[in-house]
């Protein structure tokens, strides 16, 4: 039948056969070399959205830090006192209590400090002060103190008459005795130190 189809045809048919088998060797070859080709292609699409995710996750731990920093810093802002020493708190404590009392127009008679002391893991300073007022001046005071920052705990309040007998018209003023003790943020574990 090959002697039957001329010669320029029997050309065409073995460059066509020849075409077809080289076109099944290549597939055969680079069927597989393209399904890799394509796995490695979403296994990389895959891992960069891993990436992504990770490092989403870091930016928001990295802000997490800041914030439990900044938190612990307004914490402690509102909590201890401005201060490298006790003596420097303590002069703190009475600069702020002394501008308290100033503005309820009251007349500080003496204060002094409190010897620091520990409780409950926190380093304690105080000042005890003598001071004169009436009693809802007093109120005002102490609403003062408690509702400041850095935090000031009014620890005691003695209450004695004043010196010299108050008729009803002068008013009820009283010459009282309040000892203040601020608590700073300082562990016990330092070996008691502040």
């Amino acid at each position: 039948m090959m002697e039957r189809v001329s010669p320029p045809i029997r050309k065409f048919a073995a460059i066509g056969l020849l075409v077809a088998v080289v076109l099944a060797i290549l597939n055969f070859i680079w069927e597989p070399v393209a399904h890799r080709i394509a796995h490695v292609e979403q296994e990389i699409t895959a891992k960069r959205a891993m990436l992504g995710h990770h490092a989403a996750l870091a930016q928001a731990a990295a802000e997490a830090r800041a914030a439990g920093v900044q938190s612990e810093a307004l914490l402690s802002r509102a909590v201890s006192l401005p201060g490298e020493s006790e003596a420097v708190q303590l002069a703190n404590l009475q600069s702020q209590l002394l501008g308290i009392a100033e503005r309820e127009s009251i007349r500080l008679q003496s204060s002094r400090t409190i010897a620091a002391s520990q409780r409950e893991g926190l380093h304690v300073i105080g000042l005890q002060m003598t001071l004169q007022t009436d009693m809802e001046t007093l109120q005002g005071l102490i609403h003062r103190i408690q509702s400041h920052r850095p935090l000031l705990v009014v620890d005691a309040l003695s209450i004695t008459p004043a010196r010299g007998v108050a008729t009803e018209r002068e008013g009820s003023e009283r010459s009282l005795q309040i000892d203040l003790r601020v608590l700073t943020v300082v562990p016990t574990g330092n070996g008691g130190q502040p």
